[in-house]
């Protein structure tokens, strides 16, 4: 006789209790997958933490420094005019002629500058100098009424009277290089210059460009 008590479990319901199992299985691991794939980036990694279990500080960026101004150095020079002769061929003509001296503040030092590159004996396409080899500018004092200029005796020396009339010129209007309608008082030597040359030049006390261009026309 069989034993009612041997019952065997339905083939339908192991089939269906292992697909349930399946399932839950799958459904865990895709959690877990996305739980990890969705870590917010700014999380700190645990790798990340000192002993301490402080999170380290990100240094700020720091931004490269600008180059320092470029700095312009002050100008050194500056320029003049001193006044040359120039042959036209029908006639001498008095030609100014710029010239590079020591940056100053003071019109005394700049005419006075001036004064020195004359004497250099200037001569290239702008012109030449009657003003005689050796002269030298003793002082130079500009004051309310007008340009002091005293010169060594070598300026008396030489040349006809237009050599004579020329030099005048190139120092009456060198002196009033600054300022034009300036009053010029020649000394030489330290003494009033009144005659100039053999022929006596006759020099006013104190000569204009506008006196001179009047009274000794080149």
């Amino acid at each position: 006789m069989q034993n009612h008590s041997d019952r065997r479990i339905p083939v339908g319901l192991v089939a269906t209790v292992s697909a349930l199992a399946i399932a839950v299985g799958g459904a865990t691991a895709w959690w877990s997958v996305n739980s990890r794939n969705s870590e917010p980036p700014n999380s700190v990694n645990s790798s990340t933490v000192d002993p301490n279990g402080q999170t380290p500080s990100v240094s700020p960026t720091v931004e490269p420094d600008s180059p320092p101004p470029t700095v312009v150095s002050p100008t050194t020079e500056q320029t003049v005019e001193v006044f040359v002769i120039q042959d036209s061929g029908t006639r001498f003509e008095l030609t100014p002629m710029p010239v590079s001296v020591q940056a100053s503040e003071e019109p005394t030092a700049l005419v006075a500058a001036g004064f020195e590159q004359l004497f250099a004996e200037p001569q290239d396409e702008s012109g030449f100098s009657e003003i005689p080899q050796g002269t030298q500018l003793l002082n130079l004092d500009i004051k309310d009424n007008g340009v002091y200029v005293d010169l060594s005796p070598e300026f008396e020396f030489g040349g006809g009277s237009t050599s004579m009339t020329a030099r005048l010129g190139q120092v009456v209007y060198t002196a009033t290089t600054l300022d034009p309608n300036a009053p010029v008082w020649i000394s030489v030597n330290g003494e009033p210059l009144e005659i100039l040359g053999g022929e006596g030049l006759e020099i006013p006390r104190p000569i204009t460009r506008t006196e001179f261009d009047r009274e000794f026309p080149l």
